[in-house]
């Protein structure tokens, strides 16, 4: 597959499930047993993580523990499946609030247990923590204030977000089907958050940031991210032409508002991706991409409506 590389090693860093499969192998082979059980002896068993297991028929037997769930074809809630696959080095290991919190607290001491004894050297804790390689590429979004989010890099298995409220934050997460969890901390502080969630679509890292946020004394809109999204939720609703001759629809996205008039055939739609907002004006401006060039739509605000103006057309919110 050397034809296929479009990078040089250590230049772009993405999750890759084989990349950990190829440690855990290697963990395997180094130890002589099975990953599960290295992974018990090397750091479940010291930090007294007793609730935390691989094994399918522990999970079973426990009555106290939460169902992961999905959504089917239909919509419809279905149990989260895949949980207990072949690849437990790629995710699997299930888990708890109380017993994750351990492993957030060895890494705020640093590789050491609570006695004092170290479990992680300091040097694999600093390779750990590296900033090998940058997750977000610039981009002309980053000029917006908007969307200034702290900036992510990766070193050996954790993620460090950069100046978060004055704080690098060291962190990892993931999910397997229904099944999602978070870990952050916020070593200079000396705090850390766990997170976990029996279902997919919730944006962990960010309620971690929230989270740890609060913890510093910081209110949400502090992040920029809650003031993107509080922003596109107070935008989206349902809009009219005069005499109602159209409706369009507005609803809110990560990267700003999803547009789809009524008129339209089913399934087409307008990204608007969020651009700036003008606070004394009462104006967000968006950049449109619907009609075969890049345009630009705008929401005005005042205390009675708000009115898309968007190529030809001119919308107010529908009064509900």
């Amino acid at each position: 597959a050397e034809t296929w590389r479009v990078a040089a090693p250590g230049a772009r860093w993405h999750y890759s499930n084989e990349g950990y499969l190829l440690l855990g192998r290697l963990l395997e082979r180094a130890d002589g047993v099975s990953y599960a059980d290295a992974l018990q002896r090397r750091l479940l068993t010291p930090l007294g993580m007793t609730r935390s297991t691989f094994d399918p028929d522990v999970v079973a037997a426990d009555s106290d523990r939460v169902q992961p769930v999905m959504h089917d074809e239909q919509g419809r809630f279905v149990p989260g499946a895949n949980l207990h696959g072949v690849m437990p080095a790629a995710g699997g290991l299930v888990s708890t609030p109380d017993d994750l919190s351990q492993l957030a607290q060895l890494l705020l001491r640093r590789g050491r247990l609570p006695d004092g004894t170290k479990l992680l050297s300091e040097s694999l804790v600093t390779e750990m923590t590296a900033d090998d390689v940058s997750l977000d590429a610039p981009t002309p979004l980053d000029a917006f204030p908007l969307w200034n989010d702290p900036q992510r890099v990766n070193g050996a298995g954790l993620q460090r977000h950069l100046d978060v409220l004055g704080h690098d934050v060291w962190a990892h997460g993931g999910g397997v089907m229904g099944g999602t969890a978070y870990v952050a901390v916020a070593p200079e502080a000396n705090i850390g958050v766990v997170l976990l969630s029996n279902a997919h679509g919730y944006p962990l890292a960010q309620l971690a940031l929230v989270a740890l946020g609060s913890l510093l004394g910081a209110a949400p809109e502090d992040l920029a991210f809650v003031r993107r999204q509080r922003l596109l939720t107070r935008l989206a609703g349902t809009y009219a032409a005069w005499g109602s001759s159209i409706t369009a629809h507005l609803l809110p996205r990560s990267w700003g508002l999803e547009l789809t008039f009524d008129y339209q055939p089913q399934g087409r739609s307008v990204p608007l991706v969020l651009l700036d907002h003008d606070e004394p004006r009462g104006e967000t401006r968006f950049l449109s991409l619907g009609s075969g060039r890049p345009g630009t739509a705008i929401i005005q605000e005042t205390d009675d409506d708000c009115t898309l103006v968007y190529e030809r057309y001119a919308l107010k919110r529908a009064r509900l």
